[in-house]
């Protein structure tokens, strides 16, 4: 056991260290006289003694005493934090309550430009909480206000339904449908041409069977991505068949892409086209949500007729029919769908292709 636990020591405040030191001091520099009877050779000791006592005395109490409490000021609770104070979080915005947004759809229709342009963007910011109440304005009395709500409810309808198209996940899956596209303006002579599609989700493989008119004729049409070679094979009014090999490349995006294919891929589709809204069309006694998307350069340069693209979505959100007009009106292609599955499991000769016998093969696989 150290000597400190054996003999405790009380803490000394530090005035009565500074007192202590001082005594000590004082009884050095007094002169000690000795008494009579004792001989003068012993005194010179005395005063050293009293002044190594007194510095043991103050180093202990200095071992053993504790700090002195900080002292705390009025304004300040024991245990806070008294160190630079972080800046609070900003607020986080509040919504618009129903009044306040009612209040905004009728400003809609006032005569004041800016007074419209501002209640257009707070709606926007308010998001889908406003869009049942924009909704309403549609069936108003007054054109202006049906023509702006209209227009607005479009813009708010867009974001919650990516988001649904997204979760289901279609553009990823396993697929097989029908496709029918009709080039109707620009391309006369290419004409109409289908094809029962199956293709993996992953991209690396596809089959297209099916027939398509070349200048006025017909001819029977496939084509294969096997993961390796990617062939075409076309057969003019029952002659014997002709075909194209290439060496399979990584499929790279194109402003056509979005016009042939019932997957939406929002993030492709995006690269060449602008999404403007989506609103509700009664098509051949049914109603589709239709998505209206304008083309960006990069799309004029490949279609330099495109005006504006339109998909056609059935309600559980399966693309039914993509249509591009020309600014004048005119349709420059249509494309349907049909009969799509997904999550099909294809066998391993699905993506298998072997020319057959009698067939002309153009070999381009070093192209």
């Amino acid at each position: 056991m150290k000597l400190h636990e054996q003999f405790p020591v009380k803490p000394v405040a530090p005035e009565r260290l500074k007192a202590l030191a001082e005594r000590a001091r004082e009884a050095a520099r007094q002169p000690v006289v000795a008494p009579a009877s004792r001989p003068p050779r012993v005194s010179w000791w005395l005063p050293a003694g009293a002044a190594a006592m007194a510095a043991a005395m103050l180093v202990l109490a200095i071992i053993f005493s504790k700090p002195a409490p900080e002292k705390v000021s009025p304004q300040t609770n024991v245990g806070e934090e008294t160190g630079p104070k972080q800046s609070p979080e900003p607020p986080k915005p509040v919504p618009p309550t129903a009044t306040q947004i009612e209040a905004l759809v009728k400003q809609l229709a006032d005569e004041a430009p800016a007074v419209r342009e501002a209640a257009e963007a707070a709606l926007l910011k308010a998001g889908e909480p406003a869009l049942g109440f924009v909704e309403s304005a549609e069936y108003s009395d007054d054109p202006d206000l049906r023509m702006r709500a209209t227009r607005l409810a479009a813009r708010l309808r867009l974001v919650p339904f990516l988001r649904k198209l997204d979760a289901l996940g279609y553009e990823h899956a396993n697929a097989e449908y029908d496709v029918e596209s009709e080039p109707m303006h620009a391309m006369p002579l290419r004409g109409m041409w289908s094809s029962h599609v199956k293709r993996l989700g992953n991209g690396e493989k596809s089959a297209w069977i099916g027939k398509s008119t070349s200048g006025g004729v017909p001819e029977d049409m496939v084509e294969v991505e096997d993961g390796e070679y990617h062939w075409l094979e076309t057969r003019p009014n029952g002659q014997l068949p002709f075909v194209v090999k290439w060496k399979q490349k990584p499929h790279e995006l194109s402003a056509f892409d979005a016009l042939n294919s019932p997957f939406f891929n929002p993030m492709g589709v995006q690269k060449f086209y602008t999404l403007e809204g989506v609103r509700t069309e009664r098509v051949d006694g049914e109603d589709l949500l239709v998505l209206r998307a304008r083309p960006n350069v990069e799309a004029l340069a490949q279609i330099p007729a495109a005006f504006e693209l339109c998909f056609y979505f059935s309600g559980d959100l399966k693309l039914k029919m993509t249509v591009l007009l020309e600014k004048d009106g005119k349709i420059n292609n249509r494309a349907k769908f049909s009969g799509l599955k997904t999550g099909v499991k294809f066998d391993s000769n699905d993506f298998k292709y072997t020319p057959p016998e009698g067939a002309s093969v153009a070999d381009r696989t070093n192209d």
